[in-house]
């Protein structure tokens, strides 16, 4: 029976801002694989080579902390592996700025989670605190200087790990003296950052400012792939947040991104497979681009219509009621009435296409004549019933 230590790899480590050594872990890539992912990339489910490891979640060892300064970053700054563009040196001045007041936020946090650190699993709210403190380190340097991109990749990983606290049934380990939970404790963290993030929703919000700040910033301009991938995760975590026109956006970004460049990487291509001016590495390249685009394009159309379904699903109720308020009704009036009354154009669209199919009061055996009286409400919601029935809830 393997011991749980043996699923980890320990790196004895200097702190790239006080020098000192720790121990470090991670946890070994070839004992698992993702066997259930949310569509924010979350692991849901690993398969493990021995069940003994079923416990541990890969997720929570992503951060490394000092337990000597707190400094809390990932393992490939500690390994001298990505430097921060030289901004470990301002991070180092605010760390030594702050940890001279006992009772500073870095301090906290720091013996929260140097009081679990070394234990053979690591917590769940442990994993959450390093989280928050390599965000919290970020966050002291000055805006221009920030990394959007690896503030919003902590923060959206904050926000896995407040959705696994969420799932977690067993009782918090711990939690720090004076307090009965770590969302107590956390909550009183408040007065020195105001901005902290208390719940999965919050952690995505300032996930998804980042992401936008960091498109917005052009330093990956060249890279599509990178570009349309972080639209494809904007969208989905507006859907979770319920902005479904934020999502809408995102997806129309997507689309027009990825015609406009397919447009241009199959004028590249043409040119160098007909003219000769491209080697064959480059036109393989150029075809392997075309083809990720062409996905990329089915990809968002799928998504698109996933998000119009649900702000059909959504609207649905209120648009029926506003239509079944009506008089007499036409395909025209309903889709004026409905934009009228500020639904969205999907909804419109759809209930007026329905209509059209079947006017309200009339019955496949006796057409409504001219002059009708408009039906019963009841007869009417019987129509829409049936309407919603062969929509198949929305879809």
């Amino acid at each position: 029976m393997p011991e749980l230590s043996s699923a980890f790899i320990f790196v004895p480590i200097r702190c790239p801002i006080c020098n000192r050594e720790s121990k470090q872990r991670y946890v070994k890539s070839k004992l698992y694989s993702p066997i259930e992912t949310d569509s924010d990339q979350h692991v849901v489910r690993y398969k493990w080579d021995s069940a003994e490891f079923e416990g541990i979640r890969p997720n929570s060892y992503h951060i490394w902390h000092c337990p000597h300064c707190h400094f809390s970053d990932e393992k490939e700054v500690f390994r001298g592996e990505d430097t921060s563009g030289g901004k470990l040196e301002l991070i180092h001045e605010k760390i030594l700025i702050v940890s001279k007041a006992s009772g500073s936020l870095l301090t906290r946090l720091g013996r929260l989670i140097n009081e679990t650190f070394e234990q053979e699993l690591l917590p769940l709210d442990t994993a959450l605190a390093m989280h928050l403190l390599a965000i919290h380190l970020q966050e002291m340097l000055s805006p221009n200087t920030r990394q959007c991109g690896k503030l919003a990749r902590f923060y959206l990983r904050s926000a896995w790990l407040y959705r696994e606290k969420a799932a977690w049934t067993l009782p918090e380990r711990g939690v720090p003296v004076g307090f009965s939970s770590h969302a107590e404790f956390l909550a009183s963290l408040r007065s020195d950052w105001p901005t902290l993030p208390l719940t999965e929703g919050e952690a995505i919000d300032t996930a998804i400012a980042n992401y936008q700040l960091e498109l917005s910033q052009g330093k990956r301009v060249e890279d599509i792939r990178f570009e349309l991938n972080t639209l494809f995760l904007l969208s989905d975590l507006h859907v979770r947040r319920d902005r479904l026109d934020d999502a809408l956006a995102s997806a129309r970004n997507i689309f027009q991104q990825a015609t406009r460049k397919r447009q241009a990487v199959r004028q590249t291509l043409d040119a160098a497979v007909s003219k000769g001016k491209g080697t064959a590495q480059q036109i393989e390249s150029l075809r392997a681009l075309s083809g990720w685009l062409n996905n990329a394009i089915d990809r968002v159309t799928t998504l698109s219509e996933s998000i119009q379904n649900r702000v059909f699903e959504k609207e649905y109720p209120a648009a029926r009621e506003a239509v079944l308020k009506m008089g007499p009704v036409t395909p025209d009036a309903v889709l004026a009435r409905l934009r009228e009354l500020k639904f969205r154009e999907v909804t419109c669209r759809r209930i007026a296409a329905m209509i059209g199919k079947r006017p309200l009061g009339e019955t496949p055996q006796e057409p409504a004549a001219p002059s009708a009286a408009p039906a019963p409400v009841e007869e009417k919601k019987g129509f829409w019933e049936s309407m919603k029935s062969r929509l198949g809830g929305g879809s």
